[in-house]
């Protein structure tokens, strides 16, 4: 039995129509052709030339449809494989064969699966064409071993002609300028972990979340809405608010690249969202641009207690852009905006965290209130053991001392603290040297003051 589409070897000249387009296409291509899972392996490409996608189907409804020039409802999605051509088309004939067991079915969809790397949606328009976009993360480790944090992420689901393949992944997709700017992608990007994190259904495609910002907004709007050009930090805020969300605004003034370190590590490696609102200086302009990406992760070195590098998901660059920056100055950002665009400088100016409603407790409230008497702590005990607080729901908490630590301390350290009754959200702030974690500071993270904290001693078995 054949199976009816076509597998066709990938070449650079695949993106071709993308070049008078598409601002991110550069950096999907090399994300593509570089993988570090790739090897020496071959790229192959699926195309369903006629799929209908839900984000573009409601843009097309909101915005498109009105119209004066013709513009497909339907768009294109290429899917991609480290795999020969060969190698394909014999798991997929295998696969449809009619004589296949339902066992040997599983193993094949398996080895597809493994060889999957995502897919790309190419939209019928002129103004933007990448949509939805879905590619598989980079490892853990980086070549100099270094830790990769990228737990902002969702196990999307995709089915290809009765195949069901998988791939952990944050999905970015790339502004149109007309229904979406940078900062409606931002918060769309940042929907996408927060249905993972918080169990909520997404429902909001890019169009819908412009239209939300406006709706019933009586502060300051940078745009009409369509075409929409962009949204303010106040409009960004206003659409989380709106969906019930709390929302944490950060101005970097308010913090120390210490602090920043901690607020970094504290969201993200639990796996929440942070919007980064920034400036942009460009070359021949005295004004900067607003801007607007999410963080999806980090590159931590453990030798040095240091954040290296960040992975942000930026609509005009490309998914999991890679930022560098300056040791210990998180502020002055270098990434594709300078090294391609020519732009001269790009500032951080602040964080924006949407999180459950409950959780109140903001991270400024628990450095002040908590995290600098444990400094100062543990400077006179030993000037090198290491701090991370971070934000966890209290029963993945549990989960993650039967899974890390019991295996390494027995339970009669931690019986204690499985045991008791705790909020649904804390702030667990983790002192240890190396890998080895010494004792966690469990604070409630759904009140606003912080009154007291109870702390777990892995080491000398006391609690209190």
């Amino acid at each position: 039995m054949s199976h009816h589409f076509t597998i066709s070897k990938y070449s650079s000249d695949f993106w071709e129509p993308f070049q008078e387009h598409s601002w991110a296409y550069i950096s999907i291509q090399h994300y593509i052709e570089t993988h570090p899972d790739r090897e020496e392996s071959d790229i192959v490409v699926i195309t369903e030339p006629s799929y209908t996608d839900k984000d573009y189907l409601i843009d097309f409804a909101n915005y498109y449809v009105r119209c004066h020039e013709n513009i497909e409802k339907k768009v294109k999605r290429h899917h991609f494989f480290y795999a020969t051509t060969d190698e394909l088309n014999d798991l997929f004939s295998q696969f449809y064969s009619g004589d296949t067991s339902k066992n040997k079915r599983n193993r094949l969809n398996k080895l597809i699966n493994d060889k999957y790397v995502g897919y790309v949606i190419q939209k019928p328009i002129t103004s933007g064409r990448i949509g939805r976009t879905v590619l598989k993360r980079y490892p853990d480790k980086t070549k100099r071993k270094h830790d990769r944090c990228l737990e902002v992420t969702k196990v999307n689901t995709v089915h290809l002609n009765g195949i069901t393949l998988t791939i952990n992944s944050l999905p970015f997709q790339e502004q149109d300028s007309a229904v979406a700017a940078c900062a409606t992608m931002a918060i769309w990007t940042a929907l996408q972990a927060l249905e993972v994190i918080f169990g909520v259904s997404v429902s909001n495609t890019p169009s819908e979340v412009t239209i939300l910002a406006y709706n019933n907004f009586n502060g300051l709007a940078v745009s009409p809405k369509f075409p929409n050009v962009g949204l303010s930090t106040y409009q960004i805020v206003d659409v989380f608010y709106k969906l019930g969300y709390e929302v944490m605004n950060y101005n970097v003034k308010q913090l120390n690249d210490k602090k920043i370190q901690y607020l970094l590590i504290g969201y993200l490696s639990q796996g929440y969202p942070l919007i980064a609102t920034l400036y942009i200086y460009e070359e021949g302009k005295e004004e900067p641009e607003g801007h607007a990406v999410a963080i999806t992760g980090y590159c931590y070195d453990k030798k040095n207690d240091a954040i290296t590098k960040l992975y942000v998901h930026d609509d005009q660059i490309g998914p999991y852009s890679c930022v560098e920056f300056s040791e210990g100055n998180f502020l002055d950002w270098t990434n594709e905006w300078i090294t391609e665009r020519g732009c001269k400088k790009v500032k951080l100016q602040g964080f924006i965290i949407p999180l459950y409603h409950k959780i109140r407790l903001s991270f400024t409230s628990l450095y002040t209130q908590v995290i600098e008497d444990i400094e100062d702590a543990c400077r006179k005990e030993d000037p090198y053991l290491i701090i991370k607080p971070y934000l966890i729901n209290s029963s993945l908490y549990k989960k993650s001392l039967i899974d890390d630590l019991v295996p390494i301390i027995g339970i009669s350290k931690i019986e204690s603290i499985l045991f008791a009754e705790l909020p649904k959200y804390i702030w667990v702030v983790r002192v240890g040297k190396g890998e080895f974690p010494f004792r966690d500071y469990i604070i409630d993270a759904t009140t606003q003051l912080c009154e007291g904290y109870l702390e777990v001693n892995f080491v000398n078995n006391e609690s209190e």
